[in-house]
This record gives structure tokens, sequence and C-alpha cells, in this order.
């Protein structure tokens, strides 16, 4: 009895297991499948929006280090700015205490950079 209540319990995780993985693997086909049009390699391609969304993130790691994601987007919002893509910016992000604003550390961030726009 106690053998194939074992048995049937691999069963169930194996099965759960397979169904969980397969989802994933669909869930990712269908958002790779339907965005391949919106994502862009080369700025050039990218269409004018008047309005661009950069999405918040820390400057600093938890260990101290540079967080290579904010350096990333303030690197794309100057270039889109500079290929005259998009004409404002919106920053997201944290400011939960008065000394931690990602959004205003982003626009210093871009501020420091220089752009012709």
């Amino acid at each position: 009895m106690i053998y194939k209540l074992t048995k049937l319990k691999r069963v169930v995780w194996f099965t759960f297991s397979a169904m969980l993985i397969f989802s994933i693997w669909f869930a990712h086909s269908k958002v790779e499948k339907t965005t391949e049009n919106l994502v862009y390699n080369d700025v050039r391609a990218i269409p004018y929006n008047k309005v661009g969304l950069l999405l918040g993130t820390s400057k600093l790691l938890r260990s101290g280090e540079l967080n290579g994601y904010f350096y990333h987007r303030i690197s794309a919002a100057v270039e889109l700015l500079s290929a005259q893509k998009i004409r404002y910016i919106v920053i997201s992000g944290d400011h939960s205490s008065d000394d931690y604003n990602e959004p205003l550390d982003m626009k210093n961030g871009i501020g420091k950079v220089r752009y012709s726009g």
C-alpha cells in the first residue's frame, strides 16, 4: 500500500511538473511570437512616439556595485532622445523614502549624459 501511494505521488508529481514546464514554454512562445514585430535592435527602425516610458531601477545593487540595468536604461533613453524618436520621458520608479528616489536618480543620470536633441 505504501509503495503504491509513493508511486502514485511520483506519477502526480511528474504530470504536474510536465504540465508546468509545458505551460511556461507555451506562454514564452506565445509572448515571443505576438511581440516579435514590437522588438527593435536598431534605433532607426523605431517609430516616433511623443512620450517614452523609462522604467525605474536602483542605481546600485545591494552589494554596492553599479546596476547595469540602470545604466543601460539611461543609455537607451538618451539614444532615443538623440535620434528624435521621443520628445518627452515619463520616469517611473520607487520613492518610498526621502533618501531613496529612483526617478530623480534616473533624471540626473540622463542629465549627465550629453545628447544632441
